[in-house]
């Protein structure tokens, strides 16, 4: 009877012990489940706050671009129509720009909140320029730099020789003779006609409202007068200046 009666308590203990740790296996899942779902929760709201602000943020710079862009764009010599016209057009291409942003940050930030582990490394590389888990790896310690020896132990580095003395540039104009009121005369009208015809200082816009601009271009198409024109061009040109004799032969021809 007493063996009988241990065994039965024994038997007992047994159970109670393996009910007691499923009970607490479960509630252990049971919690670890919860705290799964609350973090996954708090994850998913945490990116939706993120991908707002940063929508908010692209919204506000590229308002900020395309009014800089408009603003690049048009000259102020432009005709009203004209500037109605870029102004419309970057209206019309900024929302199709801000839709390409919002697909780039929803095809960012989606598989974040689809990820089955939203805390991984992985998951959390907001910007396309993040590195990769690889790249998070720990890297191997580098090779300590070679022994140089202290300062005060190495030699004196030798003297340079000084360098030769430059000798003064020749005079520019070792002749000057002053101008005379033709040579004066001449050089205004030089001047005056490759500043109308081609300014630094202007637009095409500009030139199109000078009329002496279209009467110096309209020189050029009439027969025997455009011929001589082009002489004349060709004489005015500073010809040691690339830049105004390449655009003249451009022009010509």
């Amino acid at each position: 009877l007493a063996l009988l009666v241990a065994g039965l308590a024994t038997y007992l203990r047994r159970r109670g012990g393996q009910s007691l740790q499923r009970s607490l296996e479960r509630a252990r899942g049971l919690a670890a489940r919860r705290v799964r779902s609350l973090l996954r929760a708090q994850m998913a709201a945490l990116l939706a706050i993120t991908q707002q602000q940063l929508e908010v943020q692209v919204e506000a710079a590229l308002d900020g671009v395309a009014s800089r862009l408009g603003r690049r764009l048009k000259d102020p010599a432009m005709p009203l129509p004209v500037q109605h016209a870029l102004d419309t057009l970057v209206m019309a291409l900024l929302p199709d720009i801000k839709q390409e942003c919002w697909r780039w940050t929803d095809e960012t930030f989606l598989p974040m909140l689809q990820s089955p582990h939203p805390g991984s490394p992985r998951a959390l590389g907001l910007s396309p320029l993040r590195p990769s888990g690889s790249a998070l790896a720990p890297r191997s310690p580098s090779p300590p730099p070679p022994h140089t020896p202290p300062l005060l132990s190495r030699p004196p580095p030798p003297l340079a020789p000084p360098p030769p003395p430059v000798p003064p540039p020749p005079p520019l104009h070792p002749r000057r003779v002053a101008p005379t009121s033709l040579t004066l005369a001449m050089r205004r009208f030089r001047a005056l006609v490759l500043h109308t015809l081609w300014p630094s200082d202007r637009s095409l816009w500009g030139s199109l409202r000078s009329p002496a601009w279209w009467a110096l271009q309209a020189l050029g198409h009439f027969p025997l007068v455009g011929q001589l024109w082009w002489l004349v061009l060709a004489a005015l040109v500073d010809r040691s200046d690339e830049c105004q004799l390449c655009a003249s032969l451009v022009r010509f021809s």
